[in-house]
């Protein structure tokens, strides 16, 4: 009897230890489940960490110097220490992402970089069908990533008046050339609810503001990797909101990419690869002209006084340069330098800044003509000769010398040359980033390009027509913003101006027709020798 109580005694023993062992188990598994979503919650919701070995690029990485480590199946994250704002969304849906690699801290960031980057991968297999990313990538800017590790859409956190606030790198730039129409367009795709353009000047105005970033004169690498976050990401692409991080893209416009070097734009291909370009070109002979009036609004078309002719000297050098210098036209930022010029090319006592004025806006054409007499403007030079004045050989040869070193008249000239700029940026990045559009075509269709333009980002379509209206000369504008083209009030370019440009900027538009198509450019230009 009692023996068998005994081992009745360690069978119950023996059955609360088995449930001590079970009930163990569940607690176990229970707070595993729940360890695993308060890591998904308050960890993986806030970091978006992207590594593609595929592709030799980090796309994202942690911020907080947490440590990952990778197991068979999973990975296991030690020491994380919870942002300041679990209710913000910084990340995609998905969470955390790791492919094929440990995610190491962010000290030890730069090791793992150059080393998978050590073999220079084409841009190619970089390239986006759309401006989207899920995951967002997501910097943070106490890692103070070099920018060759970043691309278009990452996205860095950063604490500005004593909050935190997500600003994005641009998924799209637009470039052109003056008075190519691109803050208008601009304007129009700033109305888009996914698109959030440069805000750093006049952020007020939905067409204005330029970056002008990579064109600076100074850029360089040590320039780019002291820059980009102040001045470029900061100045500009702010989110209104964190969690518009999950629907919003930025861009940017800046005519004056369009005339960069090639060493600036293997800078802007460094810094995002994988950005998606939009040129908007306008008849060359037409922005010439605009271009004129433009800086003759801006007060730099300068007339040298048709009455130092009458001033005699005792040097019959210097009478006949007043004669041929009497009544020319000048460009210059003002009539100091304008007055400069002259006399380094011409000597002290030649024109004096008394005699030197500039013209009212809106310019006379006869100004534009006076501008364009210069002799080998154009191949054939016998156009020049109608010059009623005449021009001495070695004065206009001087003329053109001066002309050639102004940084005005070069702007209203020879940026008209679409097709060498397109070329340069061809040669960093694939044609398929690139989309060349006619402002013509945005004037008459704008609805129709501008969902093309979306195609090409990869975004939802949005209703243009509903912003479109006509303006006084049959262009169609968006009723938000004044359209530039219902607002010229010069007289048009005379004949003669228009058949001297058309015969100049015959081989560029031929090359440029390599480019797009030659039935557009005979549409919307009215070129029929092609």
């Amino acid at each position: 009897m009692q023996k068998h109580a005994t081992v009745k005694e360690g069978g119950r023993r023996l059955a609360q230890l088995g449930c001590g062992l079970i009930s163990l188990c569940l607690r176990t598994c229970l707070w595993s489940i729940l360890g695993g979503v308060f890591v998904y919650v308050f960890v993986c919701k806030d970091h978006s960490l992207s590594f593609d070995s595929s592709h030799g690029h980090l796309r994202g990485y942690n911020l907080t110097h947490t440590k990952l480590i990778e197991t068979k199946k999973t990975s296991l994250l030690q020491g994380h220490p919870l942002w300041d704002s679990r209710s913000e969304v910084f990340a995609s849906s998905t969470g955390l992402e790791i492919r094929n690699a440990s995610i190491l801290p962010c000290g030890d960031f730069y090791n793992v970089y150059f080393k998978l980057n050590s073999k220079n991968k084409p841009a190619e297999n970089r390239q986006l069908r759309s401006i989207r990313r899920d995951p967002r990538p997501i910097i943070d800017t106490s890692c103070a990533p070099p920018p060759k590790a970043l691309d278009a859409g990452y996205c860095v956190r950063f604490a500005e008046g004593g909050r935190k606030v997500i600003a994005c790198l641009p998924s799209l730039i637009i470039f052109g050339f003056q008075k190519c129409g691109t803050a208008e367009l601009q304007g129009w795709l700033s109305a888009h609810p996914a698109l959030h353009r440069w805000q750093g000047n006049e952020p007020q105005k939905h067409g204005a503001g330029e970056a002008n970033y990579f064109n600076h004169r100074s850029v360089s690498e040590k320039y780019i990797n002291n820059t980009w976050i102040p001045s470029y990401l900061q100045q500009g692409f702010v989110l209104t909101k964190p969690t518009d991080i999950s629907r919003i893209y930025t861009f940017e416009k800046s005519p004056n990419y369009g005339i960069m070097s090639e060493m600036n734009i293997y800078y802007m291909h460094q810094m995002l690869p994988s950005i998606k370009l939009i040129a908007l070109l306008r008849n060359p002979t037409s922005r010439a002209y605009s271009g004129f009036q433009h800086t003759c609004k801006k007060g730099r078309v300068f007339l040298i006084d048709p009455l130092i002719a009458s001033l005699r000297s005792n040097s019959k050098a210097r009478n006949r340069l007043r004669n041929t210098l009497a009544g020319r036209v000048i460009l210059a930022e003002n009539k100091t330098q304008a007055t400069e010029a002259l006399f380094i090319r011409f000597g002290r006592y030649t024109v004096y800044e008394s005699h030197i004025a500039p013209l009212q806006y809106p310019c006379p054409p006869w100004a534009f003509d006076n501008f364009l007499m210069l002799p080998t403007l154009v191949e054939n030079s016998s156009y020049s000769n109608t010059n009623s004045e005449g021009l001495d050989p070695e004065v206009a040869e001087s003329l053109l010398d001066l002309r050639s070193k102004t940084t005005q008249t070069t702007t209203i000239l020879e940026h008209g040359n679409y097709a060498d700029s397109i070329q340069s940026y061809l040669k960093f990045f694939p044609r398929e980033q690139l989309q060349i559009y006619l402002t013509e075509e945005l004037q008459h269709g704008p609805v129709e390009l501008l969902s093309d333009i979306q195609h090409f980002l990869g975004v939802p379509q949005y209703d243009f027509a509903k912003l479109a209206q006509r303006d006084s000369q049959g262009h169609i504008s968006a009723s938000f913003q004044k359209s530039k083209t219902d607002s010229s009030t010069y007289a048009p370019m005379s004949s003669r101006a228009k058949e001297v440009l058309d015969g100049y900027y015959k081989e560029p538009n031929r090359k440029l027709s390599k480019l797009i198509s030659e039935q557009r450019l005979e549409k919307w230009w009215g070129i029929t020798y092609l």
